[in-house]
């Protein structure tokens, strides 16, 4: 009787893998394993020939009704709000088997096209400073969870169509701190510094919906399919898509990939756009930035989506000490590459967050998670000496709403750091991999590789922020950062590395993990593997917070080596981990290596990402190792 959890997980084991190879619509397995499987045939459709796809896209509508696939798109809503539209229906009202009931009714109404949504419910907030106030349209509850099943079965077509340089909107990869990153690079390696920095206005207002729809056919070819996104999505006067659900953002990148990203690329490859959302950015030469703004205005016209501005406030030459605002940051060149800040726009979306608080259950707890949630998106900005000053503004927009109780000035440095060595650090090294292993084309085209892209962006190993590694010196300076983790004594371990070039900021992190091993040796390992990353020999400043490994290189290892790799005293033995010790040894004899010891969590940027690192690849293995491989 004792073995019978062990041999259920056994049996689910099996069942998922066994469900894996069954076609998509069968009815085994988890809603998960349902939604895996058909972007596993989406993915392949996509590269299929016209009939393949045309036979995949009549079975579309369908899958968007499926029960599993509703109530994945009710769970996915239920988690981003509780707000409730004009019925007055909270996802918190409904148990669990008030959702599946829904999941059934809901499916049903898919299938047969039939679902109508309901206008929105309309709230006003003031935009602050005197900006006036701005419309928020909060949907139904139940007009989220259709738009959203919807766009789980299109998503996997249409992100396979998207050039890499829209990056709004879309699968993890391609946030805005993966378009700044990919903006910074492309600006190093050909020298643009002359930026382009527009916004469309009133996007989602002014999409002609009679285009949208031819579109929405040449990508998604199921006719039953695109009239039923028109009846649920469009604006009824013949302009426009509807606001505050799922599935309009995914609409604005389908029309401006077919009417903008796309001309522009075959007109000007070697001045890339970059598109965040409606958000613009255009790289070039001073000679010839002013041509290009007047050709993207041009364009913009042609399509009915003007632009915001005009060359005069939208050019900024970054050569010349000019600074850029998008995306929320204000951005400026440095020696190495960019300087980002917190701009004054997102310093007004943060006012308008605040005041939106008040309109939660508990205005206290909401208005804690809202700086929360904004600091973790500003990892970009993140500068130790800025702690004080930003903390403070914070402070003074809280109490300006009426909120005393915010989170505290340490909490909010630390989740500051972490989002900068999660996100603009990560999209650094994540932009240079996939240009170096071909996955992000460096003129910005769709890539024709056998995945979609979401599954392409994946691939996270080294980065280079200059135009090549091959320009540094002989005897180049490097900045070494090493951690090793293990759960538990002789349990699982892992280690990481991040190597930084002094001269060119070239970038590079790897790790792995190992079994029956112990913190000490991995901490070993990850110093090893990181010189041996180095080709060819360095100056290197080595920083980490073992002890263990900083006293061994510089006080013991030489006398370990004068008596034979044996410790001293009465019982002489062979020294601990002596097999990593003697490989050590040979790379100190490549590289002129100084060893600095810090202290562990203290805040220190690099440390804390080769930590985070090292300890996220154990867990992931042990969960690996706890529940079979992960699903397909």
């Amino acid at each position: 009787m004792y073995s019978r959890p062990a041999r259920r997980r056994a049996l689910i084991g099996l069942a998922g893998d066994h469900a894996r190879q069954m076609p998509t619509d069968r009815h085994c397995g988890s809603a998960g394993e349902f939604l895996r499987r058909h972007n596993r045939e989406a993915s392949q459709a996509v590269h299929g020939s016209r009939r393949e796809q045309e036979v995949f896209a009549r079975r579309l509508l369908r899958r968007a009704g499926d029960n599993r696939n509703v109530i994945l798109a009710i769970e996915h809503c239920a988690s981003r709000g509780q707000a409730a539209g004009p019925n007055g229906l909270k996802p918190s009202d409904l148990d669990t088997g008030s959702r599946w009931a829904l999941a059934r009714e809901l499916g049903e109404m898919i299938k047969e096209g039939e679902y109508r949504p309901s206008a929105p419910r309309t709230v006003l907030i003031d935009k602050g400073s005197g900006r006036g106030q701005r419309p928020i349209r909060i949907q139904n509850f139940e007009d989220r969870c259709v738009e959203r099943a919807i766009l789980q079965i299109i998503r996997p077509l249409t992100e396979a169509q998207y050039l890499d340089h829209s990056m709004g909107f879309r699968s993890p990869g391609y946030s805005r701190e993966q378009a700044l990153a990919a903006a910074e690079h492309w600006a190093l390696i050909h020298n643009q510094w002359s930026w382009i920095s527009e916004d469309l206005r009133d996007a989602f207002e002014h999409i002609p919906t009679g285009r949208l729809k031819q579109i929405l056919r040449r990508m998604i070819p199921s006719e039953e399919l695109c009239e039923f996104i028109s009846h649920i999505a469009f604006n009824t006067n013949g302009r426009g898509i509807r606001q505050g659900g799922p599935l309009s953002p995914e609409l604005l990148n389908v029309h401006l990939h077919w009417v903008l990203d796309r001309q522009w690329q075959q007109s000007s490859p070697e001045n890339p756009l970059f598109r965040v959302a409606d958000d613009l950015l255009i790289l070039a030469q001073p000679e010839e930035v002013t041509r290009l703004y007047n050709v993207l205005h041009q364009r913009t016209q042609e399509i009915g989506m003007p632009l915001k501005g005009t060359s005069l406030s939208c050019i900024h030459d970054l050569a010349i000490g000019q600074s850029v605002s998008w995306l929320g940051y204000q951005i400026r060149r440095n020696e190495t590459g960019l300087n980002v800040d917190i701009n004054q726009r997102s310093w007004d979306r943060l006012e308008e967050h605040l005041r939106l608080a008040w309109e939660a259950p508990i205005p206290s707890l909401a208005v804690n998670e809202t700086i929360r949630g904004w600091i973790s998106q500003q990892g970009a900005t993140y500068q130790e000496s800025a702690i004080a000053e930003t903390y403070g503004v914070i402070s003074r927009l809280a109490c300006t709403q009426g909120f005393q109780e915010i989170p505290e000035r340490r909490e909010v440095a630390l989740l500051w750091s972490r989002a900068y060595d999660r996100d603009w650090v990560q999209a650094r090294l994540d932009v240079s991999q996939r240009i170096s292993s071909g996955t992000l084309p460096p003129d910005g085209s769709a890539n024709q590789d056998s995945e979609s892209a979401a599954v392409l962006c994946r691939g996270r190993v080294a980065c280079a922020t200059s135009s090549s590694s091959q320009s540094a010196p002989r005897r180049r300076e490097v900045f070494l950062y090493c951690d090793g983790s293990c759960l538990h004594p002789h349990g699982i371990g892992a280690w990481a590395f991040l190597s930084i070039d002094h001269e060119t900021q070239y970038r590079q992190h790897n790790g792995g993990v190992d079994l029956q091993t112990t913190n000490n040796r991995m901490e070993l390992l990850a110093v090893i593997q990181g010189l041996t990353s180095l080709s060819e020999s360095a100056r290197v400043h080595l920083i980490l917070d073992s002890q263990y490994v900083t006293r061994g290189i510089t006080e013991w290892i030489q006398a370990w080596i004068d008596q034979g790799w044996r410790s001293t005293g009465r019982r002489s033995r062979t020294i601990a981990n002596v097999d990593l010790w003697q490989r050590l040894a040979d790379q100190l004899q490549r590289h002129d290596v100084d060893c600095q010891w810090i202290r562990g969590h203290s805040g220190h940027p690099e440390n804390e990402f080769v930590d985070q690192m090292a300890g996220t690849l154990a867990e992931q293995y042990q969960e690996q190792q706890l529940t079979g491989p992960p699903s397909v």
